[in-house]
C-alpha cells in the first residue's frame, strides 16, 4: 500500500459562464502485480475541492467548495535501475456546491454541478 497525493487546478469557459477550482486528492494505492521491471496497481482517492468559483458574464460570482472520487490503474516499467516509464487510466468524479445570490429573477438557491470524466497521462520518473 502506498499513499500518494495530487493537487491540480481546472477551468472551464463557455461563453458567459466559467468556473474555476482547485483540487487537492489523497488516493491509496495497492501494487496487484509486482516483478523486478513492472508494476500494476490500483488506486482510489477522495478529491477535495476547498475553492471554487463560478461566474455568469457580469451578473454574479459566487464561491463555492466541492468533493468526488477517484480511481484508477497504472503500469510501471522500470527501463533502467532508476528510471521508470508510468502509463495510467483513471476516472474522477467531482460535485460543486454553491449557494446562488437572490434574484428577482431566479428562484434557484443553490446550484450544483458535476465534472467527470477519464483521463490517461504518460510520465518519465526517475528514482535516486
Amino acid at each position: 500500500k502506498t499513499w500518494r497525493v495530487s493537487l491540480e487546478t481546472s477551468s472551464s469557459v463557455s461563453e458567459l459562464n466559467s468556473f474555476t477550482f482547485i483540487t487537492l486528492t489523497p488516493e491509496l494505492s495497492y501494487d496487484f502485480i509486482k516483478y523486478d521491471n513492472y508494476v500494476l496497481r490500483g488506486y482510489m482517492g477522495i478529491p477535495i475541492i476547498p475553492f471554487a468559483q463560478n461566474s455568469y458574464d457580469s451578473l454574479f460570482t459566487v464561491n463555492g467548495y466541492g468533493l468526488g472520487l477517484s480511481a484508477g490503474a497504472e503500469m510501471e516499467f522500470k527501463l533502467r535501475k532508476s528510471i521508470g516509464l508510468h502509463l495510467d487510466a483513471g476516472y474522477k468524479f467531482k460535485k460543486l456546491f454553491f449557494n446562488i445570490p437572490e434574484s428577482p429573477t431566479s428562484s434557484a438557491k443553490s446550484f450544483n454541478p458535476i465534472f467527470n470524466g477519464a483521463s490517461f497521462s504518460l510520465a518519465l520518473s526517475y528514482a535516486y
